[in-house]
This record gives structure tokens, C-alpha cells and sequence, in this order.
């Protein structure tokens, strides 16, 4: 699990396999974070969150299309 502070904001990342950052590290964006771990099905899937404080965020309103 990945978890990211921007500013009053924070994003989670759970499901990885491996992880790329170390505690403490800044992070750019599109830096590559880690590894998704795939599923019992053999799927690669990631559990993203987003929170503003303790309250979930709509991830969509952060995502974009590359």
C-alpha cells in the first residue's frame, strides 16, 4: 500500500507487488509507483482511493486519459 499526501488530500494505492517509492520520498507525476499484483484470477487490479482528510473523494473527478 502507497499512501500519498497532497496537501489536505491524500491517495491510496493497495494491491501492489512491488512498490517502487520509499517512505518519505516526493513523488512526480506519472512517476511509476509500483507493480499491480494480479488478482486470484490472474488479473492485475489496484484498489485507488482518494480522500480529502478522512471524507472518500470521487476518483473519476482525479483520473485523466493519457
Amino acid at each position: 500500500t502507497i499512501l500519498i499526501k497532497h496537501g489536505t488530500y491524500f491517495t491510496m494505492y493497495v494491491g501492489l507487488k512491488d512498490v517502487k517509492v520509499k517512505v518519505g520520498q516526493k513523488v512526480k507525476t506519472n512517476e511509476e509507483l509500483g507493480l499491480v499484483a494480479p488478482n486470484i484470477e490472474g488479473i492485475s487490479e489496484i484498489q485507488f482511493q482518494v480522500r480529502k482528510g478522512i471524507e472518500p473523494q470521487d476518483p473519476l473527478l482525479w483520473l485523466r486519459n493519457k
